[in-house]
C-alpha cells in the first residue's frame, strides 16, 4: 500500500510540475546497485533516485554522527542519473521559454 501511494503521489506531482505533456516521458535510468539501464517515466524516476537518496543516508554510520562532513561521494551512477534528470528539466524549460504562449514565461520564471 505504501509504494502504491508514494507512487501515485510523485505521478501527481511531477503532473503538477511539468504538466501532462511530459509527465509520462521515459529516461534512461542506471540501477546503483546493479548497474543495469532501463527507462523509467519521470514519476518513478524522482520516486527512485529519491529512495537512493535516502538509502545512502540510512546506509552509512556517519551520516547522523558527523552531518557536515561530506561522506557521501557521489559516484558515476548516480552522477550519470542526475545529468539524465537535469537534461530533461532542461529540455521542458528551454521549450516553455520559445512557448508562444505568454503564461509560459510565468512558468520559466517560477522554475528558475
Amino acid at each position: 500500500m505504501n509504494t502504491f501511494t508514494s507512487t501515485v503521489q510523485s505521478n501527481i506531482i511531477v503532473s503538477i510540475l511539468v504538466g501532462s505533456k511530459w509527465s509520462f516521458n521515459e529516461i534512461p535510468y542506471l540501477d546503483l546497485s546493479t548497474g543495469e539501464k532501463s527507462m523509467k517515466d519521470v514519476s518513478a524516476y524522482m520516486d527512485k533516485m529519491l529512495t537512493d537518496t535516502m538509502a545512502r543516508f540510512t546506509t552509512n554510520p556517519f551520516a547522523v554522527a558527523y552531518p557536515e562532513m561530506e561522506v557521501f561521494a557521489i559516484d558515476k551512477r548516480n552522477a550519470e542519473n542526475c545529468r539524465q534528470i537535469r537534461g530533461f528539466f532542461g529540455k521542458i524549460i528551454n521549450e516553455k521559454k520559445t512557448a508562444a504562449d505568454p503564461n509560459a514565461q510565468d512558468i520559466v520564471s517560477l522554475l528558475l
